[in-house]
């Protein structure tokens, strides 16, 4: 999708990207583990065993590629995943 996108906006010099690194542990995400954990689950462990590092990422670990694509720096990058 942001590949077609950024064809059509590209002549407008609009970029588009996307960024999807998976689970994220935020205010939301922790509300909704815990909830299903009091219901006798553990999804955090299920989600935490999906991803190579063997844990869910921080909201921390996203800001440098959001400053990167927002900034000067990633202006020829459209299109991207």
């Amino acid at each position: 999708m942001a590949r077609s996108l950024a064809c059509e906006l590209g002549a407008h010099n609009i970029r588009v990207n996307s960024v999807s690194p998976g689970y994220v542990l935020s205010k939301m995400t922790r509300q909704f583990l815990d909830k299903y954990k009091e219901e006798g689950g553990n999804l955090e462990e299920q989600w935490s065993g999906q991803n190579p590092l063997g844990r869910i990422g921080r909201t921390s670990e996203m800001r440098g590629v959001f400053l990167w694509l927002a900034g000067d720096g990633a202006t020829f990058c459209t299109g991207s995943e």
